[in-house]
């Protein structure tokens, strides 16, 4: 059974009603975007788009460092309700607005300078069994080529849009990016140990800047010897409480 309530160093996460729960993944892709766009130096992002927020995580750990005013799109009742019970209890409930409703019916009423979205993973498996779960995490319903030129569509140009994919998505996602004018930017392999295979990928992207060269890829180990690694632990120290991490709980 899924942990309730999750407390971060600045917010917490409720997620009893939400279809989709807070995971590692996520919270290391939502620092990692952090950790890559405050390396950007003179950006300054005023508006965000989270597309499918569900817990409202990703929203949370952007506004909390980059001080960035975020819309958060959610198609299901129970996870956006939640979502927006997060931001109240926050301390930027100023800078945080729900949308619930199909992301393919979104009208934004302003252009975004950064984007994210931890899209549908499960276009080729098979269709979970709950409905919600399923409307939640199929790509039946939106898929990644509608996702990425709808994200071209509402980015500013030199925008940035950041994607949590699986492992073996990155290619065919930067070659779609690529015909809306997205330029992959950085990226990183998420790994569970050094002796497993990537099973994430995490994507930068920018509008209507030409690369000349492909980005490096970083690896990121989620756990060595049994123990956080020194990249996760730095990702993450601004979000999670020592208590969280088992080199503090060892002590």
């Amino acid at each position: 059974m899924a942990q309730v309530e999750f407390h971060f160093r600045q917010f917490s996460i409720r997620q009893e009603k939400s279809l989709l729960k807070v995971c590692t993944d996520a919270c290391v892709f939502g620092a990692w975007t952090v950790d890559q766009l405050k390396q950007e130096g003179t950006f300054h992002p005023v508006a965000g788009l989270d597309i499918g927020t569900g817990t409202g995580l990703l929203s949370l750990q952007l506004v909390q460092e980059l001080q960035v005013q975020m819309d958060a799109i959610e198609i299901d009742q129970g996870s956006a309700e939640e979502a927006a019970e997060n931001f109240d209890s926050s301390l930027w409930r100023e800078q945080l607005r729900v949308y619930h409703q199909d992301a393919r019916t979104f009208v934004p009423d302003r252009q975004y300078q950064l984007m994210v979205s931890n899209p549908p993973f499960f276009d080729d498996d098979l269709l979970p069994k709950h409905a919600g779960r399923r409307m939640a995490k199929h790509e039946s319903g939106m898929g990644l080529e509608w996702l990425l030129a709808a994200c071209s569509q509402w980015l500013e140009t030199g925008g940035y849009l950041s994607l949590l994919l699986p492992a073996d998505r990155n290619t065919s996602a930067v070659e779609l990016a690529g015909k809306e004018g997205l330029t992959l930017h950085r990226m990183a392999w998420l790994k569970q140990t050094g002796q497993h295979a990537p099973f994430r990928c995490l994507l930068l992207f920018r509008k209507g800047i030409v690369a000349t060269v492909m980005p490096e890829a970083e690896t990121i180990v989620i756990r060595e010897n049994g123990f956080y690694s020194d990249r996760f632990d730095a990702l993450m120290a601004p979000f999670y409480l020592p208590l969280y991490h088992e080199r503090f709980r060892k002590k």
